[in-house]
């Protein structure tokens, strides 16, 4: 079966998807679904540069964030370094007029059109190939994924790179500018797309669209293929579930205990005033 039918299978019975391999105590079998499964971020861009120290030392930023937690929680812009992403609270941060690429990050933001947006960051291939803030209404080439556009205002490129759902590809400027023709050093526009990230489903219905990618089977080992792949689907509990209704019984006892204490602390203190009496 089909991962999503997979999903609807182990749902039907109360019951999620494995999320990886198979102990060693557990029967090999072939190749089937896991829970886990890749799927695109929203639309984003790349916002300016910040200093790495501030990076490094702000109380702000949280570490070890996956790009799609940090939308998820509201954070509009992050900064990735490497395999970690750090959410930024300050939703105005203080941006290099021109990036230092040896000691200054690149900060990216969920593209809104509609909003109204001064400075812009491109690539100038004039020279000394600088990155550095601008007008945004300014016109220059727009690189989307590999391919190369027209000439665009930020916004038009924005919304150019959103109609072709082009992945996130980060260039050195050396790369991007040696695309030109000698004679024709450009400007461009870069940093626009979608990243790949990787969720957990752990949904107890029959909702299975969830705009996966790619779906992670397993037997000897874990991969990432076709989501429309024919594998089998091995099931087990949903831990989450199991321990939200775990705390809900204690909470219902521990009301119950405290009620109970209370009928008994009043039944004292009417019988010490009847004693009194």
């Amino acid at each position: 079966m089909h991962w999503s039918e997979a999903v609807q299978f182990c749902s039907k019975q109360g019951l999620v998807l494995k999320k990886s391999e198979l102990s060693l105590t557990e029967k090999r079998i072939e190749n089937f679904w896991t829970r886990m499964y890749k799927k695109e971020s929203d639309f984003i861009s790349v916002y300016g540069c910040m200093n790495d120290h501030y990076v490094n030392k702000s109380e702000h930023i949280k570490m070890d964030q996956s790009i799609q937690e940090c939308l998820n929680k509201r954070h509009l812009l992050f900064i990735m370094q490497n395999s970690s992403c750090f959410c930024l609270s300050d939703p105005q941060p203080k941006l290099q007029q021109q990036c230092n690429l040896k000691t200054s990050s690149f900060v990216f933001g969920v593209i809104e059109t509609s909003k109204k947006r001064e400075s812009c960051l491109l690539i100038d291939c004039h020279e000394n190939k600088t990155v550095h803030l601008v007008n945004c209404d300014e016109g220059a080439n727009v690189f989307c994924g590999k391919k190369v556009f027209g000439n665009f205002t930020w916004k038009s490129a924005a919304e150019k790179c959103m109609k072709t759902r082009a992945s996130l590809k980060l260039y050195h400027p050396n790369q991007i500018c040696s695309k030109d023709d000698t004679n024709n050093k450009m400007r461009y526009w870069f940093g626009f797309g979608t990243l790949e990230y990787t969720e957990e489903y752990l949904k107890n219905n029959d909702e299975s669209d969830v705009n996966q990618t790619l779906c992670q089977s397993c037997n000897d080992v874990c991969k990432f293929e076709d989501c429309n792949m024919t594998r089998i689907a091995a099931c087990e509990s949903n831990v989450e579930s199991i321990c939200r209704a775990f705390k809900s019984c204690v909470k219902v006892i521990v009301k119950e205990v405290k009620e109970r204490i209370f009928k008994v602390l009043v039944g004292n203190t009417w019988l010490t005033k009847r004693l009194q009496i």
